[in-house]
């Protein structure tokens, strides 16, 4: 049994995607909470609006359950998923710059809630969620940290340079949940500090 939740696979995971359909192919059934997006939402062979009594049932009758997971799951809905069925393979989708990290560290994403005073976006190299700009605009000050131009960038009224992902060096938590290290590719001189460094200097001004 293949269960996806809170994201849609084909916009945001093709490759899952493909995991799917090749598993409905051959035979294994695919739950659907919410959309996964039309393609896979058609192989579906229960599909729910949301989480509910029936999905956690169909998780426990089901054969070697698989729940293949985006944002739209929080960490309290997965500690009691893996709860009521403790043998089920979670696989975190989550889309952003290593968004399982985050979660790991017990760093809340943003919710959608509308901002108004102050913010700082730590945008990376990733493109936005077209709901995080919509509902920054009544914000009174706008920090942008990315590495590209972008929309986001042109509202800001401060931006702040960030290395892309050949630059980066660090550590990420893969689909199986497992550190892995990641070294940059390009560190030449004159590169863009990492990230870290903008905040630390920052946070050094602020305290000084």
């Amino acid at each position: 049994m293949v269960v996806v939740a809170g994201i849609n696979l084909e916009k945001d995971c093709q490759v899952a995607s493909s995991f799917v359909k090749r598993a409905f192919n051959r035979g294994a059934e695919v739950v659907v909470i919410g959309s996964a997006g039309k393609n896979v939402d058609k192989r579906a062979t229960k599909r729910y609006r949301n989480w509910n009594e029936k999905v956690t049932t169909a998780l426990q009758e089901g054969a070697n359950p698989v729940l293949l997971y985006g944002g739209g799951v929080d960490s309290q809905q997965l500690r009691r998923i893996r709860e009521l069925c403790p043998e089920i393979k979670c696989v975190g989708l989550a889309n952003g710059v290593n968004s399982r990290g985050l979660e790991r560290e017990g760093i809340p994403l943003w919710e959608g809630k509308e901002i108004e005073k102050a913010v700082y976006v730590i945008a990376c190299d990733e493109t936005l969620d077209e709901r995080l700009e919509f509902n920054l605009r009544k914000a009174e000050f706008i920090i942008v940290q990315s590495a590209f131009e972008t929309s986001l960038t042109r509202k800001a009224h401060v931006v702040l340079p960030s290395p892309s992902w050949q630059e980066r060096s660090g550590t990420y938590i893969n689909t199986e949940g497992m550190v892995r290290r990641l070294e940059g590719a390009t560190l030449k001189a004159g590169s863009t500090k990492p990230d870290e460094y903008m905040l630390s200097r920052l946070l050094e001004r602020r305290m000084g």
